[in-house]
């Protein structure tokens, strides 16, 4: 896949993203931070499941056994995700400000990982433009959360 394509599947992923807490929230201002949770797991469990069933004979959902134990995890860090967002976005910091501090927050951790090679990942040097990036969102998302 080239970069264009790529970088476009990224933004709608992060526009998806924005979506999902926005539904989230608002189910869980109606009901509770971990009812919207366990909703939104389960609709996207079987969603999921449809979805397999109609694209697995392409190959795009291969199972291994080679996996390590932790990446079956990324659910409960999804649950955490949905509920701290239902509270954050029923806040004065409202969707803007929880989704700028999610980005922060992602290319933060992302900085981590990359320097210590968390995860099975290469260690990789972070240079001045890394840095910068992590200040401008930081920047950004003090704009709006106080600006």
């Amino acid at each position: 896949m080239g970069n264009l394509k790529l970088s476009f599947l990224a933004v709608l992923s992060g526009t998806l993203l924005a979506l999902m807490i926005s539904f989230n929230s608002t189910l869980g201002f109606y009901t509770s931070a971990g009812f919207s949770s366990l909703m939104a797991h389960l609709v996207g469990f079987i969603g999921s499941y449809f979805l397999w069933l109609l694209i697995e004979r392409k190959g795009y959902f291969p199972f291994s056994s080679k996996s390590p134990v932790y990446s079956y995890f990324g659910g409960c860090v999804g649950a955490c995700i949905v509920i701290i967002s239902n509270i954050t976005v029923q806040s004065p910091i409202g969707l803007g400000g929880t989704v700028a501090l999610s980005i922060l927050g992602q290319i933060s951790f992302s900085l981590v990982c990359d320097i210590f090679g968390y995860f099975g990942l290469p260690k990789r040097i972070i240079n001045k433009y890394d840095l910068g990036q992590m200040f401008l969102v930081l920047f950004g998302t003090m704009i709006i959360i106080f600006g």
